[in-house]
């Protein structure tokens, strides 16, 4: 009795996982065409009351989805049932959202496939959201029995908690109350050992290594760096995880390492920008660098710190103060806040919205005025900003 039930929820929670997963996967990362009219359709089947659906699976399930073959008396409609969990997909879904693309993009130029991505990158970062998932739905499937004792006629069939039921309903006057704990025990313990066994399986699966760890074989990897006049030289030094499995050096080290290099050469064009002084912090302190690393952080924080206290950004009247386009950006970033596209509020305020309200702030408001007064005769934007609204035109410069 207990083994049927426990081979019906893992059963479950391989169907849930499957689906869930790779459905998950493909509206966060493929987005074939017509995605979105699939994420609306899964929004919708999540809030259809179970009330509702009850009838119309039981009919599906006794004329079987192939005709003529009914699914009643056999485990099939539970595992179906629980491969469709729409909210498990969204909840994939979201966490394949929250995983760097960099990493995606550095396996793409390694020449990985979608399925090696997944398997080996999204799969081994989606750990914690898979034991949960895991967790909850054989826990849920277990202790179920709706749908168990809807479409389970055979007695040597039955899950635990049907056969109690029926079992209580029929001897009912010959169960003591003793009898009937130590029922609810047994019915109880399997959890609570599966529910150790995971924690146990959990740490160990948190110490895999990903293939994101050889891309970014990078880190901890540069010395010799030598600035000077606009230009930079870095030495990198090639280990096994810099290279792949054909013993050439992964894309994504060359292109962090150039990144790196153009980064602190950049320094001199723009002194203050929060982004060139994060890569240097990084360089530095993997090539053991440690001073230069601290000065370069001290710098880092002083700048945003600066950038803070300037106005509260919350208003159009207290916008915070920046001397360049992406210096707002990088303020955002630094926070660990995802921003949408900037959009132009008046002649020197420029409002940043974020992907989803924090702590009922929108987004904040930056003043880019000083960016125009203090431009560097030989320095030219990267994108045009005019003033195509009221008939301003962007200040002209000698």
């Amino acid at each position: 009795m207990e083994y049927i039930t426990f081979f019906l929820a893992i059963g479950c929670v391989i169907s849930d996982l499957l689906v869930s997963g790779i459905a998950g996967y493909v509206l966060s990362r493929l987005r074939p065409r017509g995605y979105k009219l699939v994420l609306g359709l899964v929004f919708c089947l999540m809030i259809l009351p179970h009330t509702g659906t009850t009838v119309p699976l039981y009919i599906t399930f006794k004329n079987g989805i192939i005709p003529g073959v009914s699914m009643l008396n056999t485990y099939w409609p539970m595992w179906l049932m629980a491969g469709a969990s729409m909210f498990n997909i969204i909840l994939f879904k979201t966490n394949f959202d929250g995983i760097s693309k960099s990493l995606v993009e550095a396996a793409k130029l390694d020449g990985a496939s979608d399925l090696s991505i997944f398997i080996r990158i999204m799969v081994p970062l989606s750990i914690p959201v898979i034991m949960t998932v895991s967790l909850f739905t054989f826990n849920g499937q277990f202790g179920n029995f709706f749908w168990p004792n809807l479409v389970i006629t055979d007695p040597e069939k039955y899950t635990l908690g049907v056969q109690v039921y029926k079992i209580q309903n029929t001897v009912n006057a010959s169960l003591t109350d003793d009898i009937k704990m130590m029922g609810i025990i047994f019915a109880v313990l399997p959890q609570l050992i599966i529910f150790s066994l995971f924690q146990n399986v959990k740490r160990s699966l948190l110490k895999l290594q990903y293939i994101g760890d050889k891309i970014n074989g990078f880190k901890g990897k540069v010395k010799n760096i030598k600035v000077e006049n606009n230009y930079c030289e870095m030495e990198g030094i090639i280990t096994e995880t810099s290279m792949n499995h054909l013993g050439i050096v992964h894309g994504g080290y060359i292109f962090g390492l150039a990144d790196t290099a153009a980064g602190i050469a950049a320094m001199e064009a723009d002194p203050f920008s929060p982004t060139l002084l994060n890569i240097l912090v990084y360089a530095y302190g993997t090539s053991g660098d440690k001073a230069r690393e601290r000065a370069y952080s001290e710098h880092l924080n002083g700048i945003l710190r600066c950038i803070e206290q300037s106005g509260d950004g919350l208003k159009e009247k207290s916008p915070m103060h920046i001397i360049m386009f992406s210096h707002g950006l990088d303020y955002i970033a630094s926070k660990n806040i995802k921003y949408l596209k900037g959009r132009i509020i008046s002649r020197t305020v420029e409002f940043v919205p974020f992907d989803f309200p924090r702590e009922k702030v929108k987004g904040y408001y930056f003043d880019y005025s000083r960016v125009y007064w203090n431009k560097p005769d030989n320095y030219t934007f990267k994108r045009e900003r005019t003033w195509q609204f009221n008939n301003l035109k962007p200040r002209e410069y000698k």
